[in-house]
């Protein structure tokens, strides 16, 4: 059990290396693309427990995707900050979220999907 604890986190801190080294500076794949994965996991459960077709799910959650990413350096500006992203790396949160949709969509039941992050996210902030 230790050795797989060990095994887990040397993972991760592999994982870590790599996004550090992929991220040149958020051109690509940054932490906030975590939360792009799990806001499309949202969306799918929703539109299947909502009983959306995938065509219809998929459109929905791709117009959202390309709708926040729109919205998000205004609301940067109007907040006083500076947008960090570059154009790349709004691509991929798109592309991400709709990765985590398709999954989503998988799941049928938000609860559990609920139950998932929420368990992720206990483990994260240990």
């Amino acid at each position: 059990m230790a050795r797989r604890l060990l095994d887990f986190f040397q993972g991760i801190g592999a994982i870590e290396r790599l996004l550090g080294k992929l991220s040149l500076r958020g051109a690509y794949i940054d932490y906030w693309t975590c939360v792009h994965f799990g806001s499309g996991l949202v969306l799918g459960c929703l539109a299947a427990q909502q009983g959306l077709s995938l065509a219809q799910g998929f459109g929905l959650a791709a117009a959202l995707l390309l709708l926040w990413e729109l919205i998000e350096p205004p609301l940067h500006r109007l907040l006083g900050r500076e947008f960090p992203e570059k154009i790349t790396n709004q691509v991929v949160d798109i592309l991400i979220g709709l990765v985590g949709f398709g999954i989503g969509f998988g799941f049928v039941r938000p609860e559990e999907l609920v139950i998932l992050l929420l368990d992720i996210l206990d483990f994260l902030s240990r």
